[in-house]
């Protein structure tokens, strides 16, 4: 079974390796100086995320197979990329449905026809959580299935992690928290790729 992911980020890089640990072929689309790192976490195909030909690259290599992806970005046009990846419906294997995850919410009209045969899922962090909420004036009640969902996960991961087959992303310290122009500067500038930046708050001097 093949995956297909959107282009890279810190969510992005997890979730490729619980898709290989998983078991299945994972493509992803990242900057290509990247590429040697995304396969050392697992991703078996590292496409260009801003050529527009990648679509068309992933249909060749899948044989137009393609059903399950997830878009980490959700934005500036990457879930329409993702959904021009899928196959047609009379090549994805038998009884398998095209599905996306969306890290965001895209609205239906920023997409073409093609998405009309696509299950679109939109992950939503406060449903785990098992208690209601109420976010930018909507309520949400709770969801005990999306929350039990959320404990089996996290046993899942805690355990992974203590037997260190999960790798975090690279990190770049910079220090206490006076540091923050200088974190802002780096990521303006376009510098940071791959990693996330990481302040410790003790260390700032006054």
């Amino acid at each position: 079974m093949t995956f297909a992911e959107a282009p890279i980020g810190s969510v992005g890089m997890l979730v490729i390796q619980l898709a290989k640990l998983s078991g299945l072929t994972v493509i992803t689309t990242a900057s290509q100086k990247n590429a040697g790192y995304l396969k050392s976490l697992g991703a078996d195909y590292v496409f260009p995320y801003n050529d527009p030909n990648t679509p068309a690259e992933i249909k060749k290599i899948t044989d137009g197979k393609l059903y399950l992806a997830y878009d980490t970005i959700s934005e500036k046009g990457t879930t329409q990329l993702v959904i021009d990846a899928f196959g047609a419906d009379s090549d994805i294997p038998k009884g398998k449905k095209k599905e996306l995850i969306n890290l965001r919410s895209v609205p239906r009209e920023t997409l073409d026809s093609n998405a009309d045969s696509v299950i679109r899922h939109r992950l939503v962090g406060s449903s785990t959580l098992g208690k209601d909420i109420t976010l930018f004036g909507i309520h949400m009640p709770a969801n005990p299935v999306d929350y039990a969902f959320s404990i089996h996960s996290y046993n899942i991961l805690e355990r992974l992690l203590k037997e260190k087959r999960l790798k975090h992303q690279k990190t770049k310290v910079l220090g206490g928290l006076e540091h923050v122009p200088k974190g802002f500067a780096y990521m303006k500038e376009g510098k940071i790729s791959a990693e996330k930046i990481i302040y410790h708050p003790a260390e700032t001097k006054q």
